[in-house]
């Protein structure tokens, strides 16, 4: 059933309604001049290219009322605002009748290990029998089953999406919202009007500098989601990151810290890895308990003991966290496995991602190791340079290709990158013939990581995106 709203009730407190308007259907909200529909409350909102207010007039002939930011010579009920994106996630909220609301929800920020946790949390969640959704990279789940594909928007959804897909979350019963939290996304105000129970911090390390131009930005915008917490709220910091007392130093909410290095409530110790399984003691509130995970790498490690807390502080036991935690097998596109190879796939994408695999590979192999790697296109190019001193210095065979390149010549990118290195490496711009020369030159005792792209179904060159899977690519030269 189509949801249906009065306009007077949707914009209360908000906008003043004439009393001929104030019983004026609303069945819909758009910002999209390309998908208004019959009913719609239209809200103008300026993108980077398009400004749908020069097109009012196709719009209206669909739409019930306006939201803009100018003033528009038109019959429709039409309210007027500096700025529309300061009010869409209010009103988008209202509309769906605040479905975060109904969920428990669980946010988490930072550079690298997002993904991670939030599938950890939810499989973990999992163990109390209730239901756990989660929206981030890999797309929409509801206890682990796909939703929907998010390959299109962003990781963190703009705020009418996000509203329309916690209204349909609820609806399937779901008790918890897991989100990866974008610095983005903060930025733009798309998670404004959620409630978030717990907030994470994972870390903070060189990325997205395109964007916010300076590591102090793009602190600020990752402090926005601790900074506006309530006080019955947990924030979750990493203990061991440089930037965790700027993250915590305005939050009003109980401060929660892990570490493997410093003090903190939750602390992993007497680390045990090899290829296939890492142990650890648990030390929180004068107990430790031991762990088995089939996850490696410190970084997997961190990643755990976030989720853990979340799992604790919503009663589940220590001892169905152990079992809970021994029977999780990894996440897509996460030092992913192909097959029984020693081939692996990573999102790895920026320098302290990419050093963090390599050096947790190089930890546990006899032979060498070999990463395929590029960066993408039309992204912070500060990194790229770094990125190949990195790989040169963690791996025997570092082998650079091309990413994503988006508009941009991938050649140019791989020149890029190998500006930081002390050697010229190997470099085949053609992705797949890259991957391939890879698994050709390995000896049975060696490691390969295909890093960059992670879970990706596809490569974007000019805009367009093309089927491509790093997975699937390797697997097929495996299988000859």
């Amino acid at each position: 059933m189509k949801r249906s709203m009065k306009l007077s009730d949707l914009l209360a407190d908000i906008f003043p309604v004439n009393e001929d308007d104030k019983d004026i259907e609303i069945t819909g909200i758009s910002i999209d001049n390309r998908e208004v529909s019959p009913g719609d409350l239209f809200i103008f909102h300026k993108g980077d290219n398009f400004d749908p207010h020069l097109h009012y007039k196709s719009i209206e002939e669909k739409a019930h009322a306006f939201i803009s930011e100018t003033e528009l010579n038109t019959h429709l009920p039409h309210y007027i605002t500096h700025n529309t994106n300061d009010l869409i996630s209010l009103i988008a909220a209202r509309f769906y009748d605040y479905p975060t609301d109904l969920m428990t929800n669980v946010a988490i920020t930072g550079t690298n290990g997002k993904t991670s946790v939030v599938k950890l949390i939810s499989h973990l969640l999992r163990a109390t029998d209730k239901s756990v959704a989660d929206i981030g990279t890999n797309g929409i789940f509801l206890n682990d089953k796909e939703v929907e594909t998010n390959t299109l928007t962003p990781t963190t959804p703009p705020p009418l999406e996000l509203q329309k897909i916690a209204f349909e979350l609820v609806k399937q019963k779901s008790d918890y919202l897991l989100m990866e939290v974008t610095s983005h996304g903060l930025h733009m105000g798309r998670t404004l009007g959620i409630n978030f129970k717990y907030r994470l911090f994972t870390n903070l390390t060189k990325d997205h500098l395109d964007y916010h131009k300076t590591m102090d930005a793009y602190l600020d915008a990752k402090k926005i989601l601790f900074d506006t917490a309530k006080s019955d709220e947990f924030v979750i910091t990493n203990a061991d990151s440089e930037y965790s007392n700027k993250i915590t130093a305005d939050t009003k909410a109980h401060v929660i810290t892990y570490a493997l290095d410093a003090p903190a409530d939750f602390r992993a110790i007497n680390i045990e890895e090899d290829q296939f399984m890492t142990r650890f003691d648990l030390v929180t509130d004068g107990k430790t308990i031991p762990f088995e995970t089939e996850l490696i790498g410190r970084y997997n490690l961190y990643n755990l003991l976030a989720a853990m807390i979340v799992a604790s502080k919503e009663g589940l036991p220590w001892e169905i966290i152990q079992n809970t935690v021994s029977s999780f097998h990894g996440i897509k596109g996460r030092l992913e496995r192909v097959g029984s190879s020693n081939v692996f796939i990573d999102y790895a994408h920026t320098p302290d991602a990419l050093e963090n695999v390599l050096k947790t590979v190089t930890k546990v192999t006899t032979g060498k190791v070999i990463v395929v790697f590029g960066a993408g296109g039309d992204r912070d190019k500060t990194k790229r340079p770094e990125m190949g001193l990195i790989a040169e210095n963690n791996s025997d065979i570092p082998i650079v290709t091309s990413d994503n390149p988006r508009t941009e010549n991938p050649s140019a990118i791989i020149t890029d990158i190998i500006a930081g290195m002390k050697e010229k490496p190997l470099m085949i711009e053609n992705r797949k013939d890259a991957i391939k020369k890879a698994i050709s030159i390995a000896k049975k005792e060696d490691i390969i990581i295909i890093a960059g792209k992670g879970q990706e179904e596809y490569q974007e060159i000019n805009g367009v995106r093309y089927d491509f899977s790093d997975y699937k690519i390797a697997q097929s030269f495996l299988d000859k």
